[in-house]
């Protein structure tokens, strides 16, 4: 994972800034970029070249490059041409001015494409591509190592420290490895002895509904089916005192689903890892249905702390 770590540094440390992508000549010359899709990227084939390539949000897009979608119900959207325009490949069920049946082939005599806003949605595509393509090229079973091997310490990577959140009037999820099922979920407020939550569950995650906890200390408790502990702290505060989300990222044209994955990653790489947790409540809830948001997700339950100074 610690390649992870250095390939979503490459788009949290872009993400406070434009950059006006590089006008390339003839062929390499780029005319669109993916906006967003609704599936996986096994859901899409891109063909360059007579060669399969892998798709993510962000990528550059060619003129000959053929796209289809591979999935019912499913579809992408493009940025194409030197004044982008949207078009959809695919069944897409949002009303979108143009939209195109796959397989779709991109015109040769599509004009350059030029934005001096999507430079986030650019390196997305650096990091997921470099990170899918590893995971393909890599045997699954091994990258998968607590699906696999699995392990018999009950840990808690994602509260590695004292942790930072929001939770008023919102759901709390929270995520661990290890251990054996039953799992029983505890949460203290500062100094008390008895649990003000408290919770059975056989999966190693829990969301906790509409728990309204006011701004303090709290303790959290996870025991398992062989008494084996792990526990953490974290600190509930006010929503004014969330670090300031970089105006590029609030007022971009991104889906509700991809923003919300971005403005997590970047909260994951501030103050050294304190906003880890809070980065996890954007996407603990979207990462069965957003492939970026999964990744994310994931790779904060495995611990991971990305840092703009790594």
């Amino acid at each position: 994972m610690k390649a992870f770590s250095k390939l979503l540094i490459v788009l949290i440390s872009s993400a406070l800034v434009t950059i006006t992508l590089p006008v390339y000549a003839g062929a390499d010359e780029a005319v669109g970029q993916i906006e967003y899709f609704n599936g996986l990227p096994e859901s899409y084939v891109i063909k360059r070249n007579n060669k399969k390539i892998f798709g993510m949000i962000g990528e550059l897009i060619y003129g000959g490059d053929e796209i289809e979608v591979l999935e019912a119900n499913k579809y992408i959207i493009l940025n194409l041409g030197e004044k982008p325009t949207k078009i959809s490949i695919g069944k897409n069920p949002i009303d979108r001015p143009i939209n195109y049946p796959s397989p779709y082939k991109v015109s040769s005599e599509e004009k350059p494409y030029s934005s001096t806003t999507t430079a986030v949605l650019t390196n997305i595509s650096k990091w997921a591509s470099s990170l899918f393509t590893r995971w393909h090229e890599d045997d699954i079973r091994k990258i998968g190592k607590y699906i696999i091997r699995g392990t018999s310490d009950l840990q808690l990577p994602l509260l590695g420290v004292e942790e930072k959140i929001i939770i008023e009037n919102k759901n709390l999820y929270l995520g661990w490895k290890g251990g054996r099922a039953p799992y029983r979920i505890r949460i203290y407020s500062e100094y008390d002895r008895e649990p003000i939550i408290e919770k059975s569950v056989q999966e190693n995650n829990i969301k906790l509904d509409s728990i309204a906890l006011s701004p303090k200390s709290y303790g959290l408790r996870i025991d398992d089916a062989d008494n084996k502990t792990v526990k953490a702290n974290f600190t509930v505060i006010s929503r004014d005192k969330l670090p300031s989300i970089p105006i590029e990222i609030k007022d971009s044209n991104l889906p509700e689903i991809a923003k919300k994955t971005l403005i997590a990653t970047w909260l994951a790489s501030q103050d050294n890892g304190k906003w880890t947790l809070e980065s996890y409540q954007w996407v603990a809830g979207i990462g069965d249905e957003y492939y970026p948001a999964r990744l994310l997700r994931d790779a904060l339950e495995d611990g991971e702390r990305p840092s703009q100074d790594q």
